[in-house]
């Protein structure tokens, strides 16, 4: 890749970045100003348990997915795509369960009181993350630097837009910023679809496959290299 390609390569994956944090400068202001701190608190608490259920439901295979995309053949990478979503989509689909199911619990554990539709919420949230999540992956490997900014704006963009939306029609509280997230997900993952319609195709699995890429991201090697360079890190 020669100076110029890699700077244009360069600038068209990060724009969407830059995009991002102009686009939050400008904006929170306007939602703070819509929603009190209070509130702010709750959908932070929201965002935590979205985090590490996320991480959770992914188990590492969309480190995988970035593993092994250039090793197999064009053809076959659609299926590569639907092989290493599966298991964190029906883990995500286990965790909405037991949330929806607790929803009540999970309600009164977060906030001290029940909020209705806590838990279909985080269900709609989780789930779309986890097509997002390979969505974008899928879209970066590509070396689409225009899509993938395109994907990271949309998504900030339409957060936002329903985020002082709801705000300011239906009301000014955490769900709010919890709407505005799974709006944001959703419209990005539906971009991603449209623009990308070969490699999102069903195709046909190999569930033999399963054990490489989780071994992959379970390899004792690597774990014990990544807490060895950690602890170096500690000691200077």
């Amino acid at each position: 890749m020669t100076i110029k390609a890699y700077i244009k390569s360069f600038f068209s994956f990060s724009i969407g970045t830059w995009l991002r944090a102009i686009i939050s400068f400008i904006t929170t202001p306007i939602i703070s100003y819509l929603i009190v701190p209070e509130e702010f608190g709750k959908a932070s608490m929201f965002s935590l348990v979205y985090n590490i259920s996320l991480l959770v439901s992914t188990i590492g295979l969309d480190r995988s997915f970035v593993r092994f995309y250039n090793e197999v053949e064009t053809e076959k990478r659609q299926s590569l795509f639907w092989e290493c979503l599966l298991i964190p989509l029906l883990i995500s689909l286990l965790i909405s369960v037991v949330f929806i199911s607790f929803e009540r619990k999970f309600s009164i554990a977060l906030y001290e009181s029940y909020y209705t539709f806590v838990g279909g919420l985080f269900s709609l949230s989780l789930i779309t993350g986890v097509f997002q999540r390979f969505n974008e992956l899928s879209i970066r490997m590509q070396k689409r630097g225009l899509a993938f900014s395109t994907i990271q704006i949309i998504s900030s963009v339409s957060n936002v837009a329903i985020t002082i939306l709801y705000a300011k029609v239906v009301a000014s509280n955490f769900y709010a910023i919890i709407m505005g997230q799974v709006g944001g997900n959703a419209a990005a993952l539906l971009y991603g679809f449209l623009i990308d319609k070969e490699n999102r195709r069903i195709s046909k699995i190999e569930i033999s496959y399963f054990k490489k890429y989780i071994s992959y991201e379970f390899d004792t090697d690597r774990i014990y290299n990544f807490l060895d360079s950690n602890s170096l890190r500690k000691v200077r």
